[in-house]
């Protein structure tokens, strides 16, 4: 009796010990970064992200409108940009990120998604042009392989299903079928513990990488702001968030200065009343830089204010 008692406990011990051994081996994927709590600067430094050259762009981390896929920042990129991060290693489980093409040319690669373990791939999820075509292709047994036909301006948010004890992955995008399975980009690849976030030479933004799914929702449009000419002809904003402006009661002949500040953090835009004529028709880019001040001039012809002067990042 005791020789069979005895093999009773070390078979529980046996089978206790294999789930614990079980349990560690697929660890899961836990890593969440929506950059909402980061600061408007540069990516690089912050939660451990770093670029991998210093040759490269900075990644920036910015509350405009077009950068966000969910909350109040995402990450502007734009040119030769590569920054990675470490992740404690998982071996199985499911993550998203969210990914958006501005800008593009025929020479290069758009904006991209890796993740490694060291200097192999688990996957790579980039943004091309094929024939004048925009496209989505994934990275799987060391080959390239097209996946969709996609759109500038518009938020892709990319799911991948890592399975490394198969040494393989699935994927969808905006919660679409899974993919059949692929196997990982570099051969045989097990375990995860990098990622790495770029672009050749466009434009885009990324945002939002979780383990869980999250439908977009469109940023709510910018407080509007009547700007009262009747008040002054010098008046001021700090801008503490987007505006969008309606300008009021200008004379016809008048001169207009307009300060604008932003805040301690920078980085916030104006849209403007659609009755401004700029010079060759564009509107200047306000300098995002923290506590910035940029002065605009006009005058008012009776129906449209014309830019007189534009005079950026003024310090003292």
């Amino acid at each position: 009796m005791k020789t069979i008692e005895l093999l009773k406990v070390t078979f529980i011990l046996i089978l206790l010990n294999g789930s614990l051994f079980i349990k560690s081996v697929y660890a899961q994927w836990t890593y969440e970064q929506k950059f909402n709590t980061l600061p408007d600067v540069n990516l690089n430094g912050q939660d451990g992200w770093s670029k991998t050259s210093e040759m490269a762009n900075e990644l920036i981390v910015s509350t405009d409108t077009a950068a966000r896929y969910e909350g109040a920042k995402g990450l502007l990129i734009s040119g030769y940009t590569v920054h990675q991060r470490t992740i404690s290693d998982f071996t199985s489980g499911i993550l998203y990120f969210a990914l958006k093409v501005k800008t593009t040319n025929s020479s290069d690669d758009g904006p991209h998604f890796t993740l490694k373990n060291g200097s192999n791939y688990i996957f790579v999820i980039k943004s091309y042009m094929l024939g004048g075509i925009l496209k989505l292709q994934y990275f799987s047994n060391n080959t390239y392989t097209s996946i969709q036909t996609i759109s500038t301006n518009t938020w892709y948010l990319i799911g991948i299903n890592f399975d490394g004890a198969n040494h393989r992955y699935a994927y969808n995008i905006n919660n679409g079928s899974w993919s059949s399975w692929l196997e990982t980009g570099t051969p045989g690849q097990t375990t995860a513990n990098g990622i790495t976030i770029g672009c050749d030479s466009w434009e885009g933004y990324f945002d939002y990488i979780s383990p869980n799914y999250l439908s977009y929702t469109p940023p709510a449009p910018p407080t509007p702001t009547t700007v009262d000419w009747n008040n002054s002809n010098v008046q001021e904003i700090t801008l503490a968030a987007d505006r969008s402006l309606v300008f009021a009661n200008g004379n016809s002949g008048g001169l207009y200065t307009f300060i604008i500040k932003q805040d301690g953090t920078g980085g916030k835009n104006i849209i403007w009343p659609s009755n401004i004529g700029w010079v060759v028709g564009t509107a200047p880019t306000l300098t995002a830089t923290p506590n910035a001040i940029d002065i605009i001039k006009f005058v008012y012809d009776g129906s449209h204010y014309l830019a007189t002067g534009v005079t950026l990042d003024i310090r003292y």
